[in-house]
């Protein structure tokens, strides 16, 4: 799985059940989709293939396709991003092993790549206007918080647009958004990059152009993107304790 584009390709070409010159192929089932995005997913960002992973993912989409929870993991798991209890639990882990805690810093260390592509991953739930997975953003935010500076920023604007929109719960049900199934991927990136004068287009955006949007945002003139939806399932306390390493924090590591 070397040749991402071309595994992304024939992902596209089951999907519809045709290949590149219009004849019918082998189609598989959805269950069979799902888990080959996710390998793909998986293999792409161990391989540090940020942009193939993000194609995939924003492919997924594309195919009316909804992220498993087993997606969300492996691509925190290919990331090395985790939550407040799983970051605790390993300190726990650490502190009855020799030298453990040298190995855990080293082990819970994500790198900003890590943090940038969890952003196009909320921004393409968002311009569908799919719910995240509770434990997928607390690993967000808390990759955020451990990486400090401008990626903490982010997460605490993250977190500022949830409460500006008056939802103090972040508990919000699924709602599905019902798309056609051909490749409106490159549509979408279009969609998102378009700035509009009131409102910063996407995260991802805001990330890459801080310095420009800083001005505005302090003085009112444009406003955050829209918060994004989160489906909690039991993951509440994961979710507020993450929303909380970054408020107090102060941009150090949360270890």
């Amino acid at each position: 799985l070397g040749n991402f584009d071309s595994a992304q390709q024939m992902l596209a070409q089951q999907r519809r059940g045709t290949d590149d010159k219009n004849t019918t192929t082998t189609v598989m089932t959805g269950k069979q989709l799902m888990i080959s995005y996710t390998d793909l997913l998986g293999y792409a960002l161990k391989a540090e293939q940020y942009d193939a992973a993000s194609s995939a993912f924003r492919q997924l989409l594309s195919s009316n396709l909804l992220p498993s929870k087993a997606m969300y993991r492996t691509m925190m798991n290919a990331l090395n991003v985790r939550t407040p209890d799983t970051i605790r639990k390993a300190i726990i882990r650490s502190n009855r092993r020799r030298n453990g805690w040298k190995r855990l810093q080293k082990q819970l260390s994500p790198k900003e790549e890590a943090f940038d592509f969890l952003l196009t991953v909320v921004d393409a739930l968002r311009s569908r206007s799919l719910a995240c997975d509770g434990v997928f953003y607390s690993a967000l935010l808390t990759c955020g918080s451990q990486l400090g500076g401008l990626r903490r920023k982010i997460a605490s604007l993250m977190i500022e647009a949830r409460i500006q929109s008056g939802t103090d719960d972040p508990t919000i049900q699924v709602q599905h958004y019902n798309v056609d199934t051909d490749d409106n991927d490159d549509a979408d990136s279009a969609a998102m990059a378009t700035r509009t004068p009131n409102c910063v287009s996407s995260w991802e955006d805001l990330l890459l152009n801080y310095d420009e949007y800083k001005p505005l945002l302090e003085n009112n003139q444009i406003q955050l993107p829209m918060p994004l939806r989160i489906r909690t399932d039991g993951s509440l306390r994961q979710i507020l304790a993450a929303e909380r390493s970054v408020a107090y924090n102060g941009g150090g590591s949360i270890i």
